[in-house]
This record gives structure tokens, sequence and C-alpha cells, in this order.
């Protein structure tokens, strides 16, 4: 049964209220994103954390980049109420907002007029697959709850012209959610494609996308575990600032 929270170097995930939990996927997009970020953005950039679950996407970012801002929502009351905990006992809470909404909702708000630098998303993604006999959990795996055609609708009217968008995709989905992007007119610049072991095929794939094509496309590759099922050395680069067993 997983753990009611998760300690971090610099932060703690209580993560009770939630039907996903910390997962090492989403800390492997949260570190990746984080390095982009920083190296991307202006110290002050303007970020948005669509459907922030526990809020870890934002921690992450925010210990990154700490003098950012960030506005997080969340579809899910209880994962709202959670995310709000998290930042409230976290050391950016000045910078951390977070707004109980739907994304369609949230596109249309006041708040959401000035457009963002930077934009990050673990969507539900699992199509025709068997679902649980939670709504919470399936709100959260299954895209009926946010479609790809949804999400790059919005993240269009969100986005600033030079701004950049990070998404995770199960490997099987990422083809229908590069067609989903293209309609918009998006860039892929960047991508990442993670396989669990040496000896498996990758099961995950996260890109960053931009509104027009500045750079030529770069692909690269992470392993997870070594076949001793120790973390390989790049997945311990990646994950050293935050995994407290890491240095």
């Amino acid at each position: 049964m997983p753990n009611d929270w998760f300690q971090f170097k610099q932060f703690k995930v209580h993560q009770e209220k939630c039907a996903m939990k910390v997962s090492t996927d989403a800390c492997i997009q949260g570190a990746w994103a984080a390095a982009e970020f920083a190296a991307l953005c202006k110290p002050e950039a303007k970020v948005l954390d669509i459907g922030t679950g526990t809020g870890l996407l934002t921690l992450m970012l925010a210990q990154a980049m700490p003098d950012a801002h960030f506005d997080a929502i969340e579809i899910n009351e209880d994962a709202y109420l959670q995310a709000v905990s998290n930042f409230e006992a976290s050391d950016w809470k000045q910078h951390l907002n977070t707004f109980h909404t739907s994304l369609s909702d949230f596109a249309g708000t006041a708040e959401s007029t000035s457009k963002y630098d930077f934009i990050i998303c673990n969507p539900p993604f699992f199509q025709n697959h068997l679902e649980s006999q939670s709504k919470a959990r399936n709100d959260a795996r299954h895209s009926q709850s946010l479609s790809k055609q949804e999400l790059a609708d919005a993240v269009a009217g969100l986005l600033k012209t030079d701004g950049v968008f990070c998404v995770m995709f199960p490997e099987t989905e990422w083809d229908n959610w590069l067609s989903a992007m293209k309609e918009h007119g998006f860039a892929l610049l960047k991508q990442l494609t993670v396989q669990p072991s040496i000896s498996t095929k990758p099961n995950r794939t996260i890109g960053l996308i931009a509104k027009k094509d500045t750079q030529s496309l770069i692909k690269v590759g992470l392993t997870i575990y070594n076949d001793d099922r120790n973390y390989t050395a790049s997945m311990r680069l990646l994950l050293k600032d935050y995994y407290l067993k890491l240095n």
C-alpha cells in the first residue's frame, strides 16, 4: 500500500487524499522539466500546472526556480485540498496559487488572461483500458476526463508565443498526441523516451513543445533500472537534487 507521504530533499508531499500517488514517472517528468525550465525561462517566469494532483510537479519546478510564479489547477476537490496543504507547507508557498476548477473553465476566467511562459501537465492518458471502481482514480488515469484535443486547444490559448509546454504520455499514446498537437501548429522541440530497464521497451514519452519551431528536434533517452534493479547513472543524476538517498 502506498505511503501517505513522500519525503523529498526540500519538500514533503502528502498524498492520502489523492487517487494518483507520487510515481517514478511523474518524478522523472518533474526533474527533467525543471532542468529544461531553468535553462529556457527567466527566473520570474509564470507557470501553469494542469491537473496538479498532489502538487508534485509544481513543487519540483519551484525548487529549481524559486522566484517563478505558479498557478496550479485541479478539478478533483480532495486532490485540490491536498495540493493546497502541500504548497502551504513548502518554502515557496508565497509563489504558489491553486485553483479548484476544470481546464476548460480556467481557460476562460480572468485569472488565465495573462498567458504563461511554461505549462506542464501529466494528463489522464489511458484509452480503452479497464477502469477501476473509483471515479477519482478513473478521472486521474483515463482520457475521457480530459481528451488530447481539449488539452491541445487549452494550451494553445494559454501559452505565450515564445512559451514552452511539457507533457507526458504512454508510448502507445504519443502519436495520437502528436496529431492533436500539430492541428495547432505546435512544434516538438525535445523528446525524452523512458524505458523501465535495459531489457524492456520504452513505455513513456515526455516532450517539450512550442508554438513555433525554433530548433531541430532533439531526442534523448533515459533508462530507469540496470539489470540488477539499481538506478542507472543517468537516473541518479536526474533525480539527485530531489531523492533523499541519491547524492
